[in-house]
């Protein structure tokens, strides 16, 4: 039974293969900006400004679509 293929990170393999693969964008400088401000506060350390993580984003692409017609 066919399906939708979804990755993560939109890794640079799924965009050479056929079909395309949908992914999940997310912002992976952000989170490790953030992972570091966390370790800093919990050794006591100072940490700059809190930094802002922008949410995941689906990229869309040839391996996800409508339900097949079971007609």
């Amino acid at each position: 039974m066919p399906g939708d293929v979804v990755g993560h990170d939109d890794l640079p393999l799924g965009e050479p293969v056929h079909p395309r693969l949908t992914t999940v964008r997310q912002d992976l400088l952000g989170l490790g900006r953030a992972a570091a401000r966390a370790l800093l506060a919990a050794l006591g350390e100072a940490a700059d400004a809190a930094v802002d993580v922008r949410p995941p984003e689906p990229v869309v692409r040839e391996s996800t679509g409508p339900a097949p017609d079971r007609t």
